[in-house]
């Protein structure tokens, strides 16, 4: 009874956080990130996604890496099966592998694309 109360509280928990991430992705334009982007402070954001084609999250957050370049961030997507040497160079031992870099400051690496979502300006 409680594993399935523990449950039943992540599951409500995860589903809120999706959808206040959604919520606030909806006001991800392209036109926004222009806007922003000739502000003479702007912060350049990079994306730099380590993926496969057999890897079902990878599947899932192409689109949103898709909309994120589309919004005129740079994405650069590499495929660790044909491109093995920079994945070892960049330490990706699990697929998908996110690098964040905002402004000069060091790199976020992350698995999770939401995150990957909010730092480059979409949320």
């Amino acid at each position: 009874m409680r594993l399935s109360w523990l449950l039943y509280s992540w599951f409500c928990v995860s589903l809120l956080v999706v959808v206040l991430i959604l919520i606030a992705c909806s006001g991800c334009d392209s036109e926004k990130l222009r806007l922003r982007e000739t502000k003479p402070h702007a912060v350049r954001v990079r994306v730099l996604a380590f993926v496969a084609p057999w890897c079902e999250p990878c599947r899932r957050a192409k689109p949103f890496l898709l909309s994120i370049q589309a919004a005129g961030v740079d994405v650069r997507i590499v495929d660790i099966d044909k491109n093995p040497n920079l994945a070892k160079q960049y330490g990706v031992k699990s697929v998908p592998t996110f690098f964040v870099y905002v402004g000069d400051n060091r790199p976020v690496r992350t698995s999770d694309i939401w995150v990957v979502i909010l730092l480059a300006g979409c949320g």
